[in-house]
């Protein structure tokens, strides 16, 4: 049978739910352990990251149906709710919650590429539909990660803008107290793929002294975000 690029697209972000809704339990007590961490610093992104759970536990863990009505439902609820009205606070939550969600599944699924890849797009696609904004609208993206890394109750260390080219990923900016390497990376560092890139600035990037880096990416079209804690992970968010 004959599918168009349209129809092979929504049959990934349905492979997408079909995954979430598996391991919804897994998910749901990874996203729990967050919002208790959260709440123990008395995080103020605590009460909006518990009424995100409720909203896409509701929209993803027992949906079912067309895909692109899924999509409509979600845009038009996620617009109505005057508590997660877009901003930079609810664009790191969003992706606190998929990250959280990409935890939990390799627990189950390990590095399975192709479910991985499914979560992803789904993410992205969720991002998409409730966060695209007009140019008036848009937020200044330079001043938000400044923000998020001067952030007192965010244990981030730094974080490098990435940037997607015919030739590969580079790194576009750095941000974060970093003394060393932060003049000399730019551009001349350069990778096939983002996880070769990550992995060469976890290799460059000074470790703080007794503890472990902790990696976070996000991807979007030709912008990428890695997001390193003081306690430490990586992983990737939207621009």
């Amino acid at each position: 049978m004959y599918l168009t690029l349209k129809e092979k697209m929504n049959k990934i972000l349905e492979n997408g739910v079909g995954i979430i809704q598996e391991h919804r339990e897994l998910i749901l007590a990874k996203w729990k352990e967050k919002l208790s961490e959260l709440q123990k610093r008395q995080n103020i992104a605590a009460q909006q990251l518990e009424t995100a759970m409720g909203f896409f536990s509701e929209m993803l863990f027992s949906k079912s149906g067309d895909i692109e009505e899924l999509f409509k439902d979600i845009q038009e609820k996620w617009r109505k709710n005057s508590d997660l009205v877009p901003s930079n606070q609810i664009i790191f939550i969003f992706t606190l919650l998929e990250n959280a969600a990409h935890e939990a599944i390799k627990s189950n699924i390990g590095d399975s590429f192709q479910k991985h890849q499914a979560v992803q797009y789904l993410f992205s696609k969720i991002h998409e539909a409730i966060f695209t904004k007009s140019d008036d609208e848009k937020f200044d993206m330079n001043n938000f990660l400044e923000q998020l890394v001067t952030s007192r109750q965010l244990p981030i260390h730094w974080i490098a803008e990435l940037t997607k080219s015919e030739d590969g990923f580079y790194v576009e900016k750095m941000y974060g107290q970093i003394n060393r390497l932060s003049q000399t990376i730019g551009s001349n560092i350069k990778a096939d793929t983002i996880f070769t890139l990550s992995e060469s600035l976890l290799e460059l990037m000074p470790e703080e002294p007794e503890k472990k880096n902790k990696f976070f990416r996000s991807r979007g079209k030709k912008k990428f975000c890695c997001f390193v804690q003081k306690k430490q992970n990586l992983k990737l968010f939207h621009l």
